[in-house]
């Protein structure tokens, strides 16, 4: 599915693009060690908006998990920078490992609720679980 610029029908597509993705943006950042909650809402804040300014550069909604956390390592790094004084920084080689194993790990919940949504839409509509 192709995505439309943000000012025309791109608009709904971003949002639903978010919504649906934010969890994995946010273990992403929270993976790369921003544990505060502070730290974290104001990070995926900023990605939101970063998304937002740039959706109509994304060719296919489907890569915006992925793409949105591209975004979050620009914009983890850049918060890394501007805390970089205290003495508690992990060195850039242990820095990228770290991303790397969160982006995996994002990639595997992906998956893991994608699985989880066809479980329940393989369910009958009167089965109790299901309500």
């Amino acid at each position: 599915m192709s995505v439309e610029s943000p000012s025309g029908n791109g608009h709904e597509a971003f949002v639903r693009a978010l919504t649906k993705h934010e969890r994995v943006v946010r273990g992403y950042i929270r993976g790369a060690g921003i544990a505060r909650p502070e730290d974290l809402n104001e990070i995926v804040k900023e990605v939101s908006l970063t998304v937002w300014e740039k959706f109509d550069q994304l060719r296919e909604v489907e890569e915006f998990p992925k793409w949105a956390c591209v975004i979050a390592r620009y914009r983890v790094l850049e918060f890394r920078r501007q805390r970089y004084r205290d003495r508690l920084v992990l060195s850039d080689k242990v820095f990228d490992l770290l991303m790397e194993e969160a982006l995996e790990e994002s990639a595997e919940h992906e998956g893991r609720l994608r699985q989880l949504e066809r479980c329940l839409d393989s369910l009958l509509p009167d089965d109790p679980i299901r309500q």
